[in-house]
């Protein structure tokens, strides 16, 4: 495989000897900036496959230019911040910036190895023609209401509270996946909490599942329904796209538990994951919307559901709320005929 080429933004000079010293220059080619400034300069006129940001930095630091890089390029590279910054603040500034990944320092270069071999992989992902599942075994009994199952990476955890901001109660219980450290699920739980009556939590082995309740996957786990008691499932499989929690397990089990009665909604995100996962959405009948690009932070998620012809909507993240719930709506009063 070509050798990829990264941009290390760091205003300590030796920064970029000791990056090239622990990373296989046998795959990377490195290249340094002193600044958010440089660093857009550079980007300007190399073609760059990912950067690695600190975030203190004179003249614009490390925040300013992911938000930079976000709102000027059509396709940015891979983004992954470093910072000694570990305050509630902090965490959740970062919650809203737009990095696909998060390293403390001193950095483990191991971690950040993974990173930039998953992260790459994702972006290298294709959008592409699923094969078409015709049609799943439906349920034995139905389910106690409806399932709503949400995925979101790269500047998802502002997507994810738009959407559940002042969510009024419904016959819905809602299952996210966000791909993040354990630290963002915990934060992302109390935020979206702050800003709804219903019942945030993170998810736990076998909880029976309530309708009014958000259970989010927590870090490094995938999130899946057991379809024997209706109730929630924590699986240490393998990676799925690269990523664990992935979307894939929880729309395949809630397709097969819910049937028709589960609304699979795809958010900003890096790379493809919940494209098959929604295509057995689309096979138990249920429904599936995707973010609209035009209004994503990272647009490839959601174009891959458009691009396999598997969104029923294209939505607006200002109108997915009141998208949701007009389809749980009607699903409810389907479920109690």
């Amino acid at each position: 495989m070509e050798k990829q080429k990264i941009l290390i933004v760091d205003d300590e000079s030796k920064m970029i000897q000791i990056f090239r010293r622990n990373l296989p220059p046998e795959d990377y080619i490195l290249d340094g900036a002193v600044n958010g400034m440089d660093a857009l300069d550079k980007l300007r006129s190399n073609q760059y496959q990912a950067v690695v940001t600190d975030w203190l930095m004179p003249d614009m630091n490390g925040v300013q230019l992911i938000k930079s890089i976000r709102s000027e390029f059509e396709k940015p590279p891979l983004i992954i911040m470093i910072t000694v910054i570990d305050s509630l603040q902090a965490k959740e500034n970062i919650l809203d910036i737009g990095a696909d990944y998060f390293l403390p320092k001193p950095v483990d270069f191991m971690e950040l190895f993974n990173c930039l071999k998953n992260g790459l992989a994702r972006i290298r992902q294709t959008p592409k023609k699923i094969k078409k599942i015709n049609s799943l075994k439906k349920p034995a009994q139905l389910p106690p209401c409806v399932a709503v199952v949400l995925a979101a990476s790269t500047a998802g955890c502002d997507a994810l509270r738009k959407v559940f901001y002042r969510l009024p109660a419904c016959n819905a219980a809602f299952f996210v996946v966000q791909h993040g450290p354990f630290w963002m699920h915990q934060e992302l739980t109390k935020r979206i909490q702050s800003n709804t009556e219903l019942n945030v939590c993170l998810a736990k082995n076998y909880e029976k599942i309530q309708p009014g309740n958000i259970y989010i996957a927590p870090g490094d786990l995938h999130l899946s329904i057991k379809p024997e008691f209706f109730c929630t499932e924590l699986l240490n499989s393998p990676m799925e796209n690269f990523v664990r929690p992935s979307a894939d397990p929880l729309f395949r089990s809630a397709a097969e538990v819910f049937g028709r009665f589960v609304i699979g909604v795809i958010l900003t995100g890096l790379g493809m994951d919940g494209t098959y996962g929604a295509a057995y959405v689309n096979a138990a009948e249920g429904i599936v919307l995707a973010h609209d690009p035009k209004t994503a932070h990272a647009p490839t998620m959601p174009k891959a559901i458009i691009s396999s012809g598997l969104a029923h909507q294209v939505v607006s993240l200002e109108k997915m709320q009141a998208t949701i719930l007009q389809h749980v709506e009607n699903l409810s009063r389907l479920l109690m005929e």
